[in-house]
């Protein structure tokens, strides 16, 4: 480990050494930005507090990943760009529906990660049934992602229950900016096999894009998970009238995935290889009227399905016979959100955004409910950003929601920011949010029967309590423009009451004596520190450097040693004159244990590179890049130890007409 360690180190070094004695090639080229420069490239967030604000004035600590950072990462999948973000747990897994990318904030998860929001566009995606992100599963190119905001703390006084840890919002470029024609085609090693068409264009006061992708790959040697990822999107933007626009957009992700590992390390022994078939659809509809005073009315309808047929014949069972079990363990799942929000200036120094939304999830999973499942909720929240003194800055908010499962609760957030100097400035916060159970947690009725046979997997008691959280956190902001820097440092201290976790209980009943039941048995407290830094050192020369210290204490030992207690992420960005531009991307996580059906991870030390080269073809731009991911193979495990990681190559070639 200390010789990764050193490795690591030692890239470092080199990319800082070999990034500035450029300055003397071309002064003209990589002198410091100006003031002006940098301060353009400083981000208006929006979704912290549902209020455009600069970063600094937002009521928590916010990570801003821009196109431009999307694009020199060569990531093919947008899990792998948030290593970038300060305490950010990624990882992967294959046996439940394939190949499947783990985010969480902090650690604390299972292969269903359920304590962060994600969101696009304002939709959320995180599937009803499970609570977690189908992250290989969303109906979304990167190619079309904009930015990419991740809220570090919880935020369900705006987002609802669900942003317990923290809210990841994926926001997509507006289809004016998307005009013409893009093809590009990407292959490497593990099957790698990426296509990629775009159209765009306007028709009158219509702009609109079409997007059609093919994904293929196989990322792990000693597990069946090859992919083939179908994908098409659509965005409409409409401009009605000078006040009035309406955004329509769809999408489809569809195809195979090869799931399971072979029989010997398999974590259920009713489980199998298999390949299964994804359907996952959206549809939204946004309508925005500008109102006087730089206010705003909006009105946003959507629908999500997920559909998974998986259904075949199991192993052979254990018993006189050998049989096999017919098993359907396929999902339809629905969501179903109306959402208004009104934002207005009561007075100069007074902003306010107010809402209420309207919800149905509902899922149809034979193999795990005895019926179809759903649930209503309905949530209000407010918003005010006060400036009540030239240095002092109030933000308070609070969301109130009631679900079929969960009675009426608040989740309410204040901040107060004090600008010490020009560009620095001091937040100190408090919050507090809950998760509310899934609809496994709640009602799963998990059973594999054959005759007289009965296998009880899972059996919920219900009546679940709110997971709960109470936060505080005291970060500074501070911006130096002359030497175009930012830093961004939070020190902060979590509670989390009633965690729920899986136990097995008796059930005679069942051909093993035993079940699965979920009940709320853990407390968390997690404290530390992060930071984060972005460093503009020349007009062609980008830094970043992120790094989060989180320890835990539990009064259940899985629960402690389920966050890594260190992460690092590095990256710089240089680009010549001549259209060349290199990447290095360097990261570091301590070992950890997630929960569920894991094992134990060692450290991770993981060197990414990318060289591109831009150029023309008479009128058609071109670039063409090669990406390693892994550079010096250092071979780590994801989530389970057949999960290996060892070093992949692939080569882009894009063309813009």
């Amino acid at each position: 480990m200390n010789r990764n360690r050193k490795a690591l180190s030692a890239c470092l070094c080199l990319a800082l050494s070999t990034a500035f004695p450029m300055r003397q090639s071309n002064a003209a080229e990589t002198e410091t930005p100006s003031e002006k420069e940098f301060l353009a490239d400083v981000p208006v967030v929006l979704t912290a507090s549902r209020l455009g604000q600069p970063a600094s004035d937002a009521p928590n600590a916010i990570t801003v990943i821009d196109r431009d950072l999307i694009r020199a990462s060569g990531a093919r999948e947008i899990a792998d760009v948030l290593r970038l973000v300060p305490g950010m747990y990624v990882t992967y897994v294959t046996y439940v529906r394939g190949l499947q990318a783990l985010v969480s904030y902090h650690g604390v998860a299972t292969e269903f990660p359920n304590h962060m929001q994600v969101l696009v566009d304002g939709r959320a995606i995180y599937n009803p049934t499970l609570g977690e992100v189908s992250w290989t599963n969303l109906p979304l190119a990167i190619e079309d992602v904009d930015r990419i905001e991740v809220v570090r703390g919880p935020s369900a006084a705006t987002h609802g229950a669900n942003s317990f840890l923290g809210v990841i919002n994926i926001i997509t470029r507006h289809a004016s900016e998307e005009q013409g024609i893009q093809a590009s085609l990407t292959r490497g090693t593990h099957s790698i096999d990426d296509r990629l068409l775009r159209y765009g264009a306007r028709a009158g006061a219509l702009d609109y894009r079409l997007t059609v992708a093919y994904r293929a790959d196989n990322t792990y040697d000693l597990v069946a998970d090859d992919r083939h990822v179908d994908l098409a999107t659509f965005r409409g933007d409409y401009r009605m009238t000078n006040r009035d626009t309406l955004h329509f957009q769809a999408g489809y992700n569809g195809g195979t995935r090869e799931t399971q590992a072979p029989p010997a390390v398999q974590p259920d022994p009713i489980d199998y290889p298999r390949t299964i078939r994804i359907n996952n659809r959206f549809e939204q509809l946004q309508w925005v009227r500008a109102l006087d005073g730089d206010g705003e009315l909006s009105l946003q309808l959507y629908h999500n399905y997920l559909g998974v047929h998986d259904a075949s014949l199991s192993q052979p069972l254990p018993i006189p016979g050998s049989p096999q079990l017919a098993i359907d363990d396929s999902i339809r799942a629905h969501r179903y959100d109306a959402e208004l929000q009104h934002t207005l200036n009561l007075r100069p120094e007074l902003r306010w955004v107010w809402g209420g939304s309207w919800r149905y999830d509902v899922s149809n999973a034979p193999l795990s409910f005895s019926s179809p499942v759903g649930n209503h909720s309905q949530r209000f929240f407010g918003h005010a950003e006060w400036q009540a003194t030239r240095r002092w800055l109030v933000n308070a908010g609070a969301m109130v929601e009631r679900t079929d499962f969960t009675p009426t609760g608040v989740s309410p957030r204040v901040a107060l920011s004090y600008r010490i100097a020009p560009r620095h400035t001091l937040r100190a916060g408090y919050s507090r949010a809950v998760r509310n159970p899934t609809l496994v947690e709640e009602k799963v009725d998990r059973k594999y029967v054959l005759g007289p046979v009965l296998v009880q997997r899972f059996l919920a008691s219900g009546n679940l309590n709110p997971e709960r959280i109470v936060s505080r956190d005291v970060g500074y902001v501070g911006e130096f423009p002359h030497a175009g820097l930012t830093v961004d440092l939070r020190v902060f201290s979590d509670r989390i009451t009633d965690l729920i976790r899986e136990v097995l209980v008796p059930y005679p009943a069942s051909l093993d004596g035993v079940t699965r039941d979920f009940r709320n048995l853990a407390d968390l407290r997690q404290h530390g520190f992060e930071s984060q830094l972005r460093w503009r050192a020349t007009r062609s020369t980008n830094l970043g450097i992120a790094q989060a210290r989180v320890l835990n204490s539990s009064n259940d030992a899985a629960v402690a040693r389920s966050t890594p207690k260190n992460t690092y992420s590095f990256f710089v960005v240089h680009t010549l004159p001549s259209g060349l531009s290199g990447t290095l991307m360097a990261f570091h996580q301590d070992e950890v244990q997630a929960l569920g059906f894991s094992e134990p991870q060692r450290p991770v030390n993981r060197i990414d590179v990318r060289l591109a080269q831009q150029f023309r073809v008479g009128r058609t731009k071109a670039e063409a890049a090669l990406v390693a991911q892994n550079l010096l193979n250092y071979s780590y495990t994801d989530f389970r130890h057949e999960n290996v990681f060892d070093r992949r190559v692939y080569a882009s070639l894009r063309l813009d007409y």
